[in-house]
């Protein structure tokens, strides 16, 4: 049976069905033998898609033993549900609702059906019976799976005693009916088997093949996980024993700058890691605020401005002054898109090589058809960022892996210019999620052109906030004292942290008072509550955490317990976590690494909002 259907194609395109084979190939392609869809959806599709013809087959030997117009109407009705069942479950992702669908329709609807009204035990019924088996089999696990054929075994009985005791509900068959009808559930079960079984062995395959990929794909990125962690790392430990023995000041500073810039690689590798889990958890949230295009554009150049002079390239920005200066967006999520498009033009470019950001308005923009490109209203700008470059360029063979995550266009990239790998997927994953996309044109040795579409509501000047840097400049000039006769509660289970934040806390002015876990925290705090104007509070701590700690503090019965101002301050720095610490009490969110101007201002804030 296997070998006839192994050869159904062939069969068919010899027959001049080559565009029915043709539908058949993309629909395999599509439903079953793809990466887009769970397995259980693939294997789902598969057994629809044998039903169907099964059922089809069926119907014309049932027209052919010319059965009566109810069992004429039974399958019609499972030709019907099946088409039915393909487009719902595949259209609104309902595979888990189709999987119970198919089960209860083949096994307690259309088998009892089949068996009053074609003969029951004088038919072709035993075939059924395995073939209403193999579905729950291929379809549930565990104990679903056993309760369910428990149920078709008693439901089977049933049939079987009320043939046996009651045949006058049996529709009756003749001689020839019988013979036709036995031939032809027994075909019909071998063709629904045989086509499985193939499909089945090359689904196994296929996930076997997915899964030795998945495996390698995990060693090579632990492997250049550690390298890019290991790198800086190993900057950071040898340049602190180095700085030891430094006797000069400027010596002194020019190790801890070191020291710095190997941390902020560092951070960017983690944050790197952290975008593309949460991309990949589908936990990718945008921001909708007021932002200047070009002031924006100007403080990624800015940011690149060392780099570029080191390398002594020569930068060209051209903004089209149809652009509107004010959008409604996420600022810091386009920034961090055109900030990757630079660095890598930086890095791939050789000394005194030439670089251009240009952003242009577009009339129109037609959509590749991708699902991870999110549609966005009519009143959007079209926006077009191209960052060209004269540097090493890249083949035709590279790109087609290059947007792919924890992949650089070669392993030599990685070894000779460092980098995760992720910059470019996390970079295109943000522009589709901006109802745009990222694409790159490139000849090797020619240099390349990163073209990045994003889609933007435009705004009017007027809904501009105070600008971020004015923020900065403010908590620096305002800082000394800032907090004076204030005091805070501290609370961190590493001495470190605590040491750190004293360090960058100390020029406010701000009194503070250290517990190293949120039983200490919640103690110190009912011994003397209003002797604390502020709580600073980390989450992960050994015994009671921080969430916990908030709880109880918010439970006293005291006023102040109620209103005193409680601040994250933690490495969790996930959407999910800063929204715990909100529900559990907490006033606001600070993700480790600590920015001491970000720290004042939350403080401050914080303060401000409680009203002293």
């Amino acid at each position: 049976m296997i070998l006839i259907i192994e050869s159904f194609p062939y069969t068919v395109s010899l027959l001049g069905g080559d565009d029915f084979l043709e539908l058949l190939r993309k629909y395999l392609a599509r439903f079953v033998y793809t990466d887009t869809l769970p397995f259980d959806a693939r294997v789902l599709n598969m057994i629809c898609l044998v039903g169907f013809f099964s059922a089809v087959i069926s119907f014309f030997l049932h027209a052919i033993e010319q059965s009566n117009l109810f069992t004429m109407g039974i399958k019609v009705a499972m030709v019907v549900s099946i088409v039915l069942l393909i487009v719902i479950s595949n259209r609104f992702n309902l595979h888990t609702q189709g999987k119970w669908v198919t089960v209860t329709g083949f096994c307690f609807i259309f088998f009892p059906l089949i068996f009053l009204q074609n003969g029951g035990l004088h038919s072709g019924i035993s075939a059924y019976f395995v073939l209403s088996m193999s579905v729950i089999f291929l379809l549930m696990t565990g104990k679903t799976r056993i309760v369910l054929l428990a149920l078709f075994i008693i439901t089977t009985f049933i049939c079987y005693y009320v043939d046996m005791v009651h045949p006058q509900y049996i529709y009756p068959l003749s001689d020839r009916q019988q013979y036709i009808d036995s031939a032809g559930a027994y075909l019909i079960t071998g063709f629904f088997i045989g086509p499985v079984s193939v499909m089945l062995r090359k689904l196994y395959m296929l996930e076997e093949k997915k899964a030795d990929a998945a495996s390698s794909a995990k060693g090579d990125f632990l492997a250049q996980m550690s390298h890019e962690m290991r790198t800086p790392m190993n900057a950071i430990i040898g340049t602190a024993a180095i700085s030891k023995s430094a006797t000069d000041l400027e010596e002194y500073r020019s190790y801890m700058l070191r020291i710095e810039d190997a941390s902020k690689h560092l951070l960017g590798v983690i944050n790197d890691i952290l975008d593309m889990s949460k991309i990949e958890a589908g936990k990718l949230e945008l921001l909708e605020e007021p932002f200047v295009f070009g002031d924006m554009v100007a403080s990624v150049v800015g940011i690149h401005r060392f780099r570029l002079d080191e390398k002594h390239h020569h930068l060209e920005v051209h903004i089209d002054k149809r652009i509107p200066r004010v959008f409604y967006g996420d600022r810091q999520r386009l920034a961090q898109i055109i900030a990757n498009l630079l660095s890598n033009a930086v890095k791939f470019t050789p000394d005194e090589g030439s670089i251009t950001i240009s952003a242009t308005l577009l009339d129109n923009w037609e959509a590749p058809e991708d699902e991870n490109i999110v549609p966005v209203s009519d009143e959007t700008c079209i926006i077009l960022i191209d960052i060209t470059d004269t540097g090493i360029g890249i083949s035709e063979e590279q790109q087609s892996r290059l947007f792919r995550s924890f992949e650089q266009a070669n392993n030599s990239t990685s070894r000779e210019y460092g980098g995760t790998g992720l910059g470019l997927a996390i970079s295109q994953r943000i522009a589709r999620a901006m109802g745009g996309d990222v694409t790159v044109e490139s000849r090797l040795g020619e240099g390349s052109c990163f073209s990045v579409i994003v889609r933007l509501r435009p705004a009017a000047d007027d809904v501009l906030p105070v600008s971020h840097e004015s923020d900065e400049q403010r908590a620096r000039k305002d800082m000394t004292g800032l907090f004076a006769n204030r005091t805070a509660l501290l609370v961190d289970d590493l001495k470190i942290n605590c040491e750190i934040a004293a360090a960058l806390l100390e020029p406010t002015g701000l009194d503070l008072i250290f517990a190293s876990n949120g039983q200490e925290a919640v103690e110190a705090f009912a011994a003397e509550p209003d002797a604390f104007d502020l709580i600073l509070m980390d989450i992960q701590m050994p015994g009671m955490d921080g969430y916990e700690a908030t709880r109880r503090i918010r439970k006293m019965d005291n006023p102040h317990a109620r209103r005193v101002p409680i601040i994250a301050m933690t490495a969790n720095v996930f959407k999910e976590d800063v929204d715990k610490s909100l529900e559990s009490g907490m006033d606001a969110h600070l993700g480790k690494p600590l920015n001491i101007d970000e720290v004042v201002k939350t403080i401050q804030d914080a303060l401000d909002k409680q009203g002293g």
